[in-house]
């Protein structure tokens, strides 16, 4: 079943009725909404190693509920998320710092920069900025050696995956090599990995170090 285009754009700057509308869709999904969660249910079946198959397993391994299932973050976050699947770079306070300065490199507007110091204040700082009661803020977690390794292959990729000209849609159902291939998306690191496995990878090496084992 197809997933419905987000329009991500309206989290940034731009048509105020385009993000009440934006909003009012996430706290329904928060609240739970089957339909869209049965299309993001549905990524379950997608051929093994296509970015779609890859993103389930990203929100199940980590115990995140899939988009418009109870608890949810809504589907406006869903390119950060596949943002993490291409760039390699974990969910953990070092690796949320570290992919917003890979969007920030990536991103055509002051929105990358803008998250990237969100993260900071979250994870870093520990004040609790954005994580909306649901992510535990912590600090010390700022690497710069990494942010900026992040950075700079954020500025190589050839499109803003935050833009509304970007249709994640499309891409479900292809291998994630060959969506990093297509926007020249080089992983940071390691691809994201649990237990010793790479999300999303049905095989492969599974000894890898993630940021020379900096972030463990």
């Amino acid at each position: 079943m197809p997933i419905r285009p987000v329009p991500w754009q309206s989290c940034c700057p731009g048509d105020w009725l385009q993000k009440g509308l934006t909003v009012a869709s996430a706290i329904q999904e928060y609240v739970g909404d089957s339909q869209v969660a049965q299309r993001y249910q549905s990524l379950e079946a997608v051929t093994a190693n296509t970015m779609g198959k890859a993103l389930f397993r990203y929100y199940r391994d980590r115990n995140f509920p899939l988009p418009g299932e109870k608890g949810s973050f809504s589907e406006i976050l869903v390119p950060h998320d596949l943002i993490h699947i291409l760039s390699g770079l974990d969910t953990s306070p070092v690796g949320e710092i570290a992919v917003a300065g890979f969007e920030a490199g990536m991103s055509k507007s002051q929105f990358g920069f803008e998250l990237l110091l969100e993260v900071i204040l979250d994870f870093h700082l520990g004040l609790n900025f954005t994580t909306l009661g649901i992510l535990e803020p912590s600090q010390n977690n700022f690497i710069p050696d990494l942010v900026m390794q992040a950075f700079v292959q954020g500025t190589k990729v050839s499109q803003d995956l935050f833009s509304p000209d970007w249709s994640f849609q499309q891409w479900l159902d292809q291998p994630i090599e060959t969506v990093r291939s297509r926007y020249h998306i080089t992983a940071c690191g390691s691809p994201i990995f649990k237990s010793g496995r790479q999300i999303g990878l049905e095989s492969g090496n599974d000894q890898i170090s993630n940021f020379d084992n900096r972030t463990s």
